[in-house]
């Protein structure tokens, strides 16, 4: 069942690097270095993400990543 809060578009190629730093455990600070952008990106990245995997925090993103990623956390 999709939550009807969930965007079905596909997540962006940054936003999957987004999201496998953040299952990695790394901070939002961590994963604006590693990519070379600003941590405010990174948040801007994060509320896409949530949305469109329809989860409301980092914890329920985790989960969701657990759930439905075969390599999780990489």
């Amino acid at each position: 069942m999709v939550d009807e809060n969930t965007d079905l578009t596909p997540l962006s190629l940054r936003e999957w690097e987004v999201l496998r730093l953040l299952l990695q455990g790394l901070s939002n600070k961590q994963i604006a270095h590693s990519l070379g952008i600003s941590h405010k990106t990174v948040e801007l990245h994060l509320t896409s993400i949530y949305r469109k995997i329809g989860v409301k925090s980092r914890a329920e993103a985790i989960l969701w990543g657990m759930a439905h990623l075969r390599d999780f956390p990489y």
